[in-house]
């Protein structure tokens, strides 16, 4: 993932206008112009596309982690940060005042799972020897479980969930039996079960072995 497309994700996940991400950059000072914010979101292969550095991307997280959580008390002192993906997820983790448990579900709403330490291991400083590299999968699944967990489930995937719902619903009312839910027996599963009880009912004929005369 570029930097753009972490400022769109995050645009998209809180539906946010151009004029909004503006008045968003003015918590550190940063002034920017509707047109640049605009630029900064077109697609790569617009001609009229600006890459975003990642000093406006760390603007952009510092900024949006004052407008959802508000400002400290206190001196605003930044540090200069080296951008990556493992920054970026605990900019947005803060911002969004999520605990560990609820990174992990968002995960899994996005279909990937991680363990707790794994998750741990991420946040961990780099020199550390349980420190992982959060690849760019790892944090376009989480982005992509901000946004489910924020904007809901798509209508089509709502729709199609309910399809395939609707049809093990009718698969299963075929298989079982409408009065006690018990499984149907085929023709041929009658008339082997009939077959088996006139062979248990039937009279079972001993020969004795006659006895030689004395």
């Amino acid at each position: 993932m570029n930097n753009n497309d972490v400022l769109r994700r995050s645009r998209y996940i809180l539906e946010l206008k151009d004029n909004q991400i503006v008045k968003i950059f003015k918590h550190v000072d940063r002034s920017v112009t509707d047109q640049q914010v605009n630029l900064w979101l077109k697609r790569e292969d617009d001609a009229e596309f600006s890459p975003l550095s990642d000093d406006d991307l760390l603007d952009f997280l510092d900024a949006l982690i004052i407008e959802k959580r508000g400002k400290k008390d206190g001196p605003n002192v930044r540090f200069k940060q080296r951008m990556d993906n493992n920054l970026i997820l605990m900019k947005l983790k803060i911002a969004f005042a999520l605990k560990s448990e609820d990174v992990l579900e968002t995960m899994q709403l996005a279909g990937f799972k991680i363990s707790k330490h794994e998750l741990s291991a991420l946040f961990r400083k780099k020199d550390h020897k349980h420190f992982r590299v959060c690849k760019n999968q790892m944090l376009r699944k989480f982005m992509k479980g901000l946004q489910l967990k924020y904007r809901g489930i798509p209508n089509a995937m709502k729709k199609n969930q309910a399809a395939t719902d609707k049809n093990k619903e009718q698969d299963q009312t075929e298989t079982d039996s409408p009065k006690t839910g018990k499984l149907k027996l085929s023709g041929d599963s009658k008339s082997q079960k009939s077959s088996k009880t006139r062979a248990n009912t039937r009279v079972k004929t001993v020969w004795k072995i006659p006895k030689k005369d004395d």
